[in-house]
């Protein structure tokens, strides 16, 4: 059902108070999903050439394989994190802070300093601040002004805000240890 709200000098509107998906993020996913049918397919004519192998190549192969999974997942998230930063710089606005604020939270999330549903973004960064030491102060005064003061970001906010997620990001990735860095 689409509540209906009543706008001055328009009358009633239908108003759809659900946040609707990232057009970007469907492409990325519908992209992905496309690569890993072919790839599932090409997968099982692999598997029934890798199972004919004598044993001693097989024994060969597994390394090989496991770092080229490795390496491909690598390359997945390196290209995600790539098309992400375009489609911020792309968007601008409060729709690319949102994005960036996202994104820090689910890196700090990591290790484990997840935002409460309770806390505003002021009290979140004051008590990042305080468990871990990383200051995000900054980044989330310029998202308190963009989204609850109605000021449109600069590009130098958003610039801002994208080295505060560069911080953060090694950050993480210094405390959580090579193996899980590689997935971050």
């Amino acid at each position: 059902a689409f509540p209906e709200v009543y706008i001055a000098g328009y009358g009633w509107m239908v108003f759809e108070p659900t946040v609707s998906a990232d057009d970007s993020t469907e492409k990325f996913i519908a992209f992905f999903k496309g690569i890993g049918e072919n790839f599932a397919a090409s997968g099982n004519f692999f598997y029934k050439l890798f199972i004919s192998l004598p044993i001693w190549i097989r024994t060969f192969f597994i390394p090989i394989f496991l770092i080229a999974a490795v390496l491909m997942i690598r390359v997945i998230i390196i290209l995600r994190k790539s098309v992400w930063r375009r489609n911020v710089i792309k968007r601008q606005g409060h729709k690319s802070l949102e994005s960036i604020f996202k994104k820090i939270t689910v890196l700090l999330n990591k290790i484990n300093v997840d935002m409460k549903v309770h806390e505003t973004p002021s009290g979140y960064s004051a008590r990042v601040l305080e468990e871990t030491g990383i200051e995000i102060s900054d980044l989330s005064e310029i998202f308190n002004k963009s989204k609850y003061g109605g000021i449109e970001p600069t590009t130098e906010d958003i610039k801002t805000a994208m080295d505060i997620h560069k911080k953060v990001e090694d950050i993480i990735k210094e405390r959580v240890g090579i193996v899980r860095s590689i997935l971050i």
